[in-house]
């Protein structure tokens, strides 16, 4: 019994003088951290299809890919890079994802990439219908005006204005 405590002893005594130095984490570390963002499961074909945004310091930007794994940890593929918000549509035979401010699908290879919208103002955060018949998603728009030629107007007349200032009467909070 004593040979077995002397023997983990000198292990554990071992392991601690090849151990690193304890350090605090700094700023640099978090950037150089790849964060993971929005995912889905597909339990038809046990794959999970994330987007993961690395970010540069030096280029001071970030750059979000979509990612493929199984279920089961293996297999992690790049899927697309450059975009973003990937979600399993048409009982995971096809991807949906946000390219170019624009919503875009393609098979569940990556072949047949298809623009879906062609938005003006851009697309994020879409939402299929039950049926997938129909898209929901935020936009920024003018409340006065029924069409995107109405919005790209007033973008141009609101960027060519010398006045950038903006008055608010009340917040919403």
């Amino acid at each position: 019994m004593k040979k077995i405590i002397i023997l983990i002893s000198l292990g554990l005594f071992t392991s601690l003088c090849f151990a690193q130095a304890k350090r605090a984490i700094t700023v640099e570390d978090l950037w150089n951290m790849a964060r993971i963002g929005s995912f889905d499961v597909n339990q038809n074909s046990g794959k999970i299809i994330f987007e993961l945004t690395k970010y540069s310091m030096d280029e001071n930007k970030g750059k979000t890919d979509i990612w493929m794994i199984n279920i089961d940890g293996t297999n992690s593929k790049l899927f697309k890079e450059s975009v973003s918000s990937p979600q399993f549509i048409d009982g995971g035979n096809k991807i949906s994802f946000i390219k170019d401010n624009q919503l875009y699908e393609c098979g569940i290879d990556g072949k047949n990439e298809k623009q879906i919208t062609n938005f003006y103002s851009g697309v994020s955060g879409a939402e299929y219908s039950i049926d997938e018949n129909l898209v929901l998603f935020p936009a920024k728009v003018y409340a006065d005006c029924s069409t995107q030629e109405c919005n790209k107007e007033k973008d141009l007349a609101k960027e060519q204005d010398k006045v950038k200032a903006e008055i608010f009467t009340e917040l919403m909070y």
